[in-house]
């Protein structure tokens, strides 16, 4: 994330993640932002008078993809307020609008695989990782498993993009709205039952989980592969093992951290071989690393 101090106000200027967050139009460096957040940016300085935030006191946030774009704003200017509220309540490229903490607007925002997300909740919004990734995965990821097994906050884009790599899906989240982004996008079971659905997914705290005796028992004869993307901090320890004792033949590692990969795999290759690693990179750097279980005699 580039952030660039404007007066006594922070600027955040994130266009490889479709997001960026400003107080005035005249300090925006347009020559970094990418075509999407450019087009709407063009949009908002035709409809919105200069003078209407050139003090800096008002801060307007747009997050942008192909499909539409959500909108925040913070302002004590009850003119602009009316102006944002004429024009983009009923723009239908508009799926979130937010002014002072009030929602007048709650839609989803829509993905190129006809994923539907909660518009605050963590994904790969950049377009151009996100196309990489999928191509990558759907030509590499080995197919014919019986499970598949889906940690971190991906889940709900891998398990699109994998549809159809194996019999069931299961996927764990550490965050409430991709709970309900996966619940939504998926036919899935609150009432988690992993060996009886196609689509389960459970609300977990990585720290303290550890892999249930009972889901063991059940898949310990299935041939399962583990899909994981970590954060920048990665998976920690208590994941990293807990993982490691569901006994996948293969996992998948996505990280944007190098350092907490390498401490994530101190663990890991206890259990696993490292066979490939490969960069993706476009406006910034993650990395795929396939890991194969050993053969213990």
């Amino acid at each position: 994330m580039a952030a660039q101090l404007v007066s006594d106000k922070i600027i955040t200027l994130e266009p490889s993640r479709n997001l960026l967050s400003f107080n005035k139009f005249d300090e925006i460096n347009h020559q970094i932002i990418n075509e999407y957040l450019e087009s709407l940016l063009v949009l908002l300085q035709l409809i919105i008078p200069i003078e209407f935030i050139k003090d800096g006191k008002t801060t307007i946030e747009i997050r942008r993809n192909r499909m539409n774009y959500s909108l925040k704003l913070r302002t004590k200017n009850d003119k602009l307020i009316k102006t944002i509220l004429d024009e983009f309540l009923e723009d239908a490229e508009c799926c979130y609008l937010e002014v002072n903490g009030d929602i007048h607007k709650k839609g989803v925002y829509k993905d190129i695989l006809s994923l539907e997300y909660n518009p605050r909740s963590f994904r790969q919004p950049d377009d151009s990782i996100r196309d990489y990734m999928i191509y990558w995965m759907q030509k590499h990821v080995s197919r014919g498993w019986d499970s598949m097994v889906f940690f971190g906050g991906e889940c709900t884009l891998l398990g699109k993009i994998l549809d159809g790599h194996s019999k069931s899906h299961y996927f764990y989240t550490d965050f409430p709205s991709i709970y309900e982004d996966i619940y939504h996008n998926y036919k899935v079971n609150r009432n988690f039952i992993a060996h009886k659905c196609r689509h389960e997914v459970e609300l977990i705290d990585y720290k303290v989980w550890r892999c249930p005796d009972f889901w063991l028992l059940d898949l310990k004869d299935e041939r399962k592969c583990c899909i994981v993307n970590t954060g920048y901090h990665g998976m920690g320890a208590n994941l990293a093992a807990g993982i490691c004792k569901i006994d996948s033949q293969e996992i998948y590692v996505i990280s944007c951290n190098t350092e907490s990969w390498n401490k994530d795999f101190l663990i890991l290759k206890n259990f696993y071989n490292l066979l490939e690693q490969v960069e993706i990179r476009t406006n910034y750097s993650i990395w795929i690393y396939k890991l194969s279980r050993k053969t213990h005699t």
